[in-house]
């Protein structure tokens, strides 16, 4: 039996970039901030009955991104997101993360065949 979700839908998307600074090395970092969210409000109606289960749920991003300008890759990227939903499953959890590259990325060339 399968579920059909009505309901309205509103999202949230910024970067804006904060602020150009130079590194330890002399390299530009753009560094970036995040705020992304989506937030959904409404019920799932089975697709063989007439019953409703409301529902909501949102989600989101909060971080902070330093992009090497010149090199044109990630240098950090951080933050924290979050899953918030009620109704037919219920979530509240967050999680933060730090990403930075163990070693700088290696790009092989493709083999023509």
């Amino acid at each position: 039996m399968g579920f059909e979700w009505h309901g309205a839908r509103e999202r949230f998307d910024q970067a804006r970039l904060t602020t150009l600074e130079r590194d330890a090395a002399g390299r530009t970092v753009a560094i970036i901030d995040f705020t992304l969210t989506i937030r959904d409000e409404g019920y799932y109606a089975p697709l063989l009955s007439r019953r409703r289960f409301p529902a909501s749920d949102t989600a989101s991003y909060v971080g902070r991104g330093e992009f090497l300008v010149e090199e044109g890759r990630w240098k950090r990227l951080s933050g924290e997101i979050s899953i918030q939903a009620k109704g037919v499953v219920r979530v509240d959890s967050a999680y933060r993360f730090v990403l930075e590259p163990l070693e700088p990325a290696r790009f092989l060339p493709l083999a023509a065949e």
